[in-house]
């Protein structure tokens, strides 16, 4: 389907594994502001969000490597589906997550 984004990951980890906070220190200010604004699905406030929590509501798998994941400014914020008109893609080649379009689109 057509290319509707391709992205380099903010932050990369894995399933189960806590998020590596160094990693997200050393990101551009406007990057941690970007993660930060992402939703944390467990938390009750936005005053109670977590970058455990953000990560555990946003972070997409790599590719087939179900254990490792990435999280992903832009992709991060497409609504899921039961029946959905994209797809999320990882390019192991380029190291880039993409999402494309698999169905009508309003």
């Amino acid at each position: 389907g057509a290319l509707v984004v391709r992205e380099s990951p903010a932050l990369t980890g894995g399933l189960g594994r806590a998020p590596d906070k160094k990693q997200f220190r050393a990101l551009p200010a406007w990057k941690q502001q970007a993660v930060s604004e992402l939703c944390d699905g467990y938390a009750a406030s936005d005053d109670d969000k977590s970058l455990e929590g953000i990560i555990s509501t946003n972070a997409l798998p790599r590719g087939n490597k179900a254990d490792e994941t990435v999280l992903c400014i832009l992709a991060s914020r497409f609504n899921h589906s039961c029946a959905p008109n994209a797809e999320y893609l990882w390019v192991e080649d380029l190291k880039m997550e993409e999402v494309r379009i698999v169905g009508d689109v309003a």
